[in-house]
């Protein structure tokens, strides 16, 4: 490995740690998010074990009608050339995104990326991509 590509390893590495500690807030609290979210209330304890346990709907309403908001909203694939490599390159990545996006189900997953987002403070969404290396060879001569 070259100093550039050392430096643009550690630069990923960098940013991968520093996603894990912003999730390591939330993900400590996920368990009672997802209790408040499907309005799950523990039960009383004690001299208030004759109360009513009402749940509060507010959470859920607000997430719901949140979600709402993005119902058509449509993601816009930024791409971040290399500067070691071609634009060509950026711009089929690009289309590849698209091309994944109209074939599979994104807008689920997206919907479902949001829902824990608002739910949790966290939403993940992995887009896959196998590169492929393959020989092609050039044509020398066509003769019709």
């Amino acid at each position: 490995m070259n100093q550039s590509e050392i430096k643009r390893t550690n630069y990923i590495l960098d940013r991968a740690s520093k996603m894990k500690l912003a999730k390591e807030a939330y993900s400590k609290r996920w368990q009672i998010y997802e209790n408040v979210w499907k309005i799950i209330e523990e039960k009383r304890d004690g001299e208030d074990e004759w109360r009513a346990d009402l749940p509060d709907t507010w959470t859920f309403a607000t997430i719901k009608t949140a979600q709402a908001a993005f119902v058509d909203s449509r993601v816009s694939l930024i791409v971040a050339r290399h500067e070691n490599d071609p634009q060509s390159k950026s711009d089929d990545i690009k289309e590849l995104y698209a091309d994944i996006a109209e074939k599979g189900n994104l807008d689920l997953e997206l919907y479902f990326a949001r829902l824990d987002a608002f739910k949790l403070g966290n939403g993940y969404l992995y887009t896959p991509y196998v590169k492929n290396t393959r020989t092609v060879w050039d044509i020398k001569n066509f003769d019709p």
